[in-house]
């Protein structure tokens, strides 16, 4: 509890600079090709809103886990197994023996990318450690 004379919450002050979806300009594009296209507008306004939100209150620790997220992903998602459609018959540990060194490697730094990503966002986010 604040004390008299003392500065208001800085979190409470801080709630209440943030920008509002009511202050960004909302446009018509949409609706002034079809009226049904209005939901473009919606969506338009959506992601500004967003995207100011974002610019305001990220840090750089929010941006590089964003970025460890993707490459996670990436390395996980892409490799020559996928390109050569590998063998829908094989899983397990047979299916670990049978790919190549370059893959294992993508793995494996796949799967440390991931986990530091979710250490990144429990840190971050402290109610994701609750939902975890």
């Amino acid at each position: 509890m604040a004390e008299q004379g003392a500065p208001p919450d800085e979190g409470a002050a801080e709630m209440h600079s943030l920008p509002q979806l009511s202050s960004i300009e909302k446009g018509n594009w949409g609706r002034n090709l079809h009226p049904r296209l209005s939901i473009i507008d919606d969506i338009i306004h959506e992601v500004k809103y967003h995207w100011k939100l974002v610019i305001e209150t990220w840090s750089m620790l929010h941006v590089r886990a964003l970025v460890v997220g993707s490459l996670a992903f990436l390395v996980g998602s892409i490799s020559t197994e996928i390109i050569g459609g590998g063998d829908p018959f094989i899983s397990g540990i047979e299916g670990i023996r049978t790919i190549d060194g370059i893959s294992f490697f993508q793995l494996i730094l796949s799967l440390a990318l991931w986990v530091w990503f979710i250490v990144q966002i429990w840190n971050l986010f402290p109610i994701m450690k609750g939902h975890a």
